[in-house]
């Protein structure tokens, strides 16, 4: 089968044109089988089928070009519901629902969960967080926040 990085000249022009962006391929051989597992990502939300589209395209264009002789299982998905959000965007995702993992704990917590409130201040967020059964509303600058991502509120 072709290197990943062939699968990837052949398939990012037709991601971009679906407005995805390409995560990663992973080429994975057990026994007698053969995956590629490819991770794409965009700035909507990420339904079922949305995949099954993207999956048929792939495939379609995979089709079309010379993978070789060895079948393979073809493989898409996203990132999940819980995707990674780029702490230059953080502040463009004001009413979302996020986990924040601090660099420094605040009072104690080295993470913090709850709906972005505002982004006013250049490199300041506001998170309203729930401690304890208080809801709070916390000021964090950027630059003390390690990761983020979306989170499931229950």
């Amino acid at each position: 089968m072709i290197e990943e990085k062939v699968i990837q000249e052949w398939i990012s022009p037709l991601l971009e044109e679906m407005n995805y962006t390409l995560i990663s391929i992973k080429k994975s051989v057990t026994k007698n089988e053969v995956t590629l597992q490819i991770v794409v990502d965009k700035e909507e939300p990420i339904s079922i089928d949305d995949i099954v589209e993207v999956s048929e395209k792939i495939g379609e264009l995979l089709d079309e070009k010379d993978v070789g002789d060895t079948s393979y299982i073809l493989d898409v998905s996203s990132l999940g519901i819980e995707k990674p959000i780029a702490l230059s965007s953080l502040k463009k995702k004001v009413g979302a629902y996020v986990h924040l993992t601090l660099k420094e704990p605040y009072k104690g917590y080295q993470e913090l969960e709850g709906s972005l409130e505002e982004a006013a201040q250049e490199d300041v967020i506001a998170i309203k967080v729930n401690f304890k059964g208080q809801i709070k509303i916390v000021s964090i600058p950027l630059s003390h926040i390690e990761g983020a991502r979306y989170a499931v509120k229950f």
